[in-house]
């Protein structure tokens, strides 16, 4: 089961990366000039979130819950290393899922902003 669990980990994680690569490129390669601000929105999420894949593939981190405790084991290339070593990727993953998270809820602020806004209401955004 570690193994199947590995291996679940590690696909997820690359094939986040590539869509994340692909996003990255469409969005500095195709946007046009009206939607640069809001793709800024895009670009640093994608960057966030590619970041937080490669802290999960580094770390290789799997949950177990036992008697209302949650212990971490780490079992990515991280745990070649010492305690602190380890602690550094985990605690970016999570810092970076939370930036993600923050990001794309500024960009549903941005786009109710676009959308009460009464200078914008004329225009084709």
């Amino acid at each position: 089961t570690m193994f199947a669990f590995e291996a679940l980990t590690y696909s997820i994680g690359l094939i986040g990366l590539s869509a994340n690569g692909i996003l990255i490129y469409a969005i500095r390669r195709n946007t046009p000039e009206a939607l640069c601000k809001y793709a800024i929105i895009f670009l640093a999420a994608a960057c966030c979130d590619c970041i937080g894949l490669l802290s999960m593939l580094i770390t290789g981190t799997r949950e177990v819950i036992f008697s209302g405790s949650c212990m971490l084991e780490f079992h990515g290339v991280c745990s070649l290393f010492s305690d602190a070593v380890t602690c550094v990727p985990s605690g970016l993953q999570e810092y970076m899922y939370d930036t993600t998270v923050s990001i794309l809820c500024l960009s549903f602020v941005y786009r109710l902003q676009i959308i009460r806004d009464t200078k914008f209401a004329n225009r084709k955004v």
